[in-house]
């Protein structure tokens, strides 16, 4: 898997050669900041932001994806190394690739904007969901099996899934099928490539979750982050 890794980081180094003018310490205020910007990328996990849904709203919104993007960059060069800098740039090719997309064509703007209402309606229950997946993964972190550990994250991002899906089948006057689809791929655009990289056996397509899901455990955090990012790296450096 690793090797895979650097053959990705590899051809996804040309991304990075150019720093920008982020100015970052690595420190906790920079973590920090990772993670209000990886909940506010996540847009279903984002109190303070709503998806957009007139074309007047997009140039903002893309401006703000483009800074977020930045931002993750610079801090996977800058202050992380070896297996969380290489997937950090692997998540943010895939929201990069999602966000050109939106924010270039006018089709996939329209698609994009078209899913926006039913978004914001489901907002209040697509955060539970997402505060879950924030807890599994904390807890993941104390699992004294670390063969189980990457596993149990891919299947609670498939509890992700499955739970703001039902969040938006629940509201057929704001999230139709057009809307419901969307939303899905929404939310494979942003960690398809992740998760085929990292889950290997472990898909939504087979019963391998099931028998292990129950070993997700239970979170130790008094305080939420705002995104799972940092126990996920936490068990990506543990790992390495």
């Amino acid at each position: 898997m690793k090797l895979i890794i650097i053959l990705i980081s590899v051809l996804l180094g040309l991304q990075f050669i150019v720093s920008s003018d982020i100015k970052l310490n690595c420190n906790k205020n920079n973590e920090k900041q990772l993670d209000e910007v990886i909940q506010n990328l996540y847009l279903f996990g984002a109190p303070d932001r709503q998806y957009p849904t007139v074309k007047k709203d997009m140039k903002k919104f893309c401006s703000d994806n483009e800074k977020y993007q930045k931002f993750i960059k610079e801090y996977g060069i800058k202050c992380k190394k070896g297996l969380s800098k290489q997937v950090l740039g692997l998540m943010m090719y895939s929201v990069a690739k999602h966000s050109t997309g939106i924010c270039k064509s006018n089709q996939r703007t329209n698609e994009f904007l078209n899913i926006g209402n039913c978004g914001n309606t489901a907002k209040n229950d697509t955060i539970k969901c997402w505060k879950n997946l924030i807890k599994a993964v904390d807890s993941i972190s104390y699992n004294t099996n670390n063969k189980l550990k990457i596993p149990l994250i891919c299947c609670n991002y498939y509890v992700l899934k499955t739970c703001s899906q039902k969040s938006y089948e629940s509201r057929p006057n704001q999230c139709n099928s057009k809307a419901i689809d969307g939303h899905e791929k929404l939310l494979n655009a942003f960690a398809l490539d992740t998760l085929k990289l990292l889950c290997s056996e472990y898909n939504e397509d087979n019963d391998k979750c099931d028998k292990i899901i129950s070993q997700t455990g239970v979170s130790k955090l008094k305080v939420l982050p705002k995104s799972p990012i940092v126990p996920f790296i936490k068990i990506l450096e543990e790992l390495d």
